[in-house]
């Protein structure tokens, strides 16, 4: 018996559980990631407090975080991205942290080689080390803050150059001069449209195509006012938000407040 007890605790000891990490689950948009509450907050946390953090659920395509969830009859505001809350999400193309989002933590995307692309919400002020390393397809970041976030060590990796950046208009210099942020060399500026002349908005099959818009962070919506896309348009080239199911949508330009409508058939 005594012997039995002791290899017990030897294996135990040699191969952890791993422990869930979370308060309870929310599903936004048919991506289901997991939280804590803090201080009367959400956080984005992983499914487990040890690797593999992300063992069960992996979501192909985009991942549109919400600004807020619902739990026992509660809202409740995201504000923080955990330490490695989507590690390891290997088929994730593009992630979209939203405005209410303040602190992006440690590895919090940390190993996602499909992620092209990620949009960084205008209230976040810190990103944890390593937040985007391993990301190896990650060529676009728009980061919407007027200040520049505080970058721990290697947030991206280490292809900083390599890849492109969009801030905000007149913000490129607060950019270019900031620890971490000026190891890149493509930082450009996105400058709002003053209007909607001459931008062209239409439907074609199940694809929804801009044309007419400079370097702009283009947001396509669906008819409640959900984000389901964040995207980056370069100077001269048409944007299209590809397979699309039949209904209305609202394309946003920039800083534009008004929406164009468009009927996907």
């Amino acid at each position: 018996m005594v012997k039995r007890v002791i290899l017990f605790l030897v294996v135990g000891l040699a191969f952890p559980l791993s422990v869930a990490a979370y308060d309870f689950s929310y599903t936004y948009q048919g991506v289901t990631l997991f939280y804590n509450i803090v201080a009367g907050n959400a956080i984005v946390v992983p499914e487990y407090n040890s690797e593999p953090y992300n063992s069960s659920l992996n979501w192909s395509g985009d991942i549109n975080i919400p600004a807020s969830v619902e739990y026992g009859g509660n809202t409740y505001a995201v504000t923080s991205i955990g330490h490695h809350a989507l590690s390891g999400w290997y088929d994730v193309l593009s992630i979209t942290i939203p405005n209410s989002v303040t602190t992006i933590g440690v590895g919090a995307f940390l190993g996602c080689p499909l992620l092209a692309s990620t949009t960084i919400g205008n209230s976040v002020t810190s990103i944890g080390n390593g937040a985007f390393a391993r990301c190896g397809s990650l060529s676009s970041i728009v980061s919407l803050a007027d200040v520049p976030p505080a970058l721990g060590e290697r947030v991206f990796g280490i292809d900083e150059i390599e890849r492109q950046v969009f801030v905000p208009c007149g913000k490129s210099t607060e950019y270019r001069s900031a620890d971490g942020w000026n190891g890149f060399s493509n930082i450009q500026e996105i400058c709002g449209v003053s209007s909607a002349a001459g931008v062209s908005v239409y439907s074609e099959g199940n694809s929804i195509v801009v044309e007419g818009v400079g370097s702009n962070i283009l947001t396509l919506h669906d008819n409640a006012g959900n984000i389901l896309s964040t995207r980056v348009q370069s100077v001269g080239e048409p944007l299209r938000f590809e397979s699309l199911t039949s209904g209305t949508y609202y394309v946003k330009i920039g800083i534009l407040p008004s929406r164009l409508k468009v009927v996907v058939r």
